[in-house]
């Protein structure tokens, strides 16, 4: 099996009309399966969980990240992303509550608590777009997580107005540690996509 943590480009797959929380499967640009997460609604708190397989979730089996709310309203969006073989920090995520009312906006940590980036929405316009027009969908997300220095980390939404795909891109080389952007993949793709539904 391929591991997430190896790889610069991968595809984070919503299970299509989920009532009940959101499934996850992500895969290569091939389709083959590198990880999986269900996120269970109407929890006070979020918490995530990413797997290296469906059957290593159906079993209870290992876990590889988990992302956990530090407050009940979302509003204020301060995420923890931890390694769940170790429990230790790999850094978080805080949502700029009020810039992200018209294009949404995060301040990225490390494992120390220290700033060192920020995740954007593209642009002001198509921010704007998706939040008035009911197709929103017709203008994809695309966000850029920018460390100084490095070259932009981009999670893109493709394009589909039914199924929600999001595609990871991490140039070669980068010194991110790949568990804390699999975590911010992922909260991007739960958090992000269900307000734009």
């Amino acid at each position: 099996m391929t591991d997430l943590f190896t790889q610069d480009t991968y595809i984070i797959r919503e299970k299509f009309l989920r009532v009940f929380g959101n499934v996850f499967w992500v895969t290569t640009l091939e389709g083959e399966h590198i990880a999986y997460c269900r996120q269970k609604r109407l929890r006070i708190k979020e918490d995530i969980r990413l797997y290296p397989s469906e059957e290593s979730f159906r079993s209870g089996g290992q876990e590889l990240v988990v992302i956990r709310a530090r407050n009940i309203i979302d509003a204020w969006g301060g995420y923890d992303i931890f390694d769940a073989a170790t429990g230790q920090s790999v850094g978080s995520a805080r949502r700029k509550a009020l810039k992200s009312l018209i294009r949404d906006n995060w301040t990225i940590f490390d494992a120390a608590g220290n700033e060192i980036g920020t995740m954007k929405e593209d642009s002001m316009g198509k921010a704007l777009l998706r939040r008035l027009i009911p197709l929103g969908t017709l203008f994809p997300q695309r966000f850029d997580f920018e460390i100084p220095g490095q070259a932009p980390i981009q999670l893109y939404q493709l394009f589909n107005p039914i199924f929600r795909r999001l595609q990871v891109r991490i140039p070669p080389e980068h010194p991110i540690d790949r568990r804390l952007v699999a975590g911010l993949a992922i909260l991007v793709s739960a958090i992000e996509g269900r307000q734009n539904r």
